[in-house]
């Protein structure tokens, strides 16, 4: 693959949810963080989410993505949770959330494309 240019857009994310959620997110820094803290890109405040939950890093040397587990609560790759601290990669097309819903009312998901 042929290197990306820094702050050239790689790729989006698409928020999937509620209607007042619904959104989506041009990616072009080396890294986004989704959390509750201020340098979070995504910030929640529900205390379920991790300071910092889940971190998306982009390789543009490869073109590749990767999605980190940083949270205790767990970050799903579909139906597969990542585990903290582990690392995949994201494809496009590719869904994960941040939590798996025990309460009926779905988590927040993000399709990376």
């Amino acid at each position: 693959r042929t290197p990306i240019a820094a702050m050239q857009r790689w790729g989006f994310l698409n928020l999937r949810g509620t209607a007042d959620e619904e959104g989506s997110i041009d990616l072009a820094e080396d890294q986004l963080l989704i959390g509750r803290t201020s340098k979070c890109k995504i910030r929640y405040a529900d205390t379920t989410v991790s300071s910092v939950h889940a971190k998306l890093s982009f390789a543009r040397e490869t073109g590749e993505v990767w999605l980190e587990d940083c949270s205790v609560n767990g970050t799903w790759l579909g139906a597969r949770r990542i585990g903290k601290g582990k690392v995949v990669r994201l494809h496009d097309g590719d869904i994960f959330s941040l939590l798996r819903s025990d309460s009926g009312s779905p988590p927040p998901q993000y399709s990376y494309s």
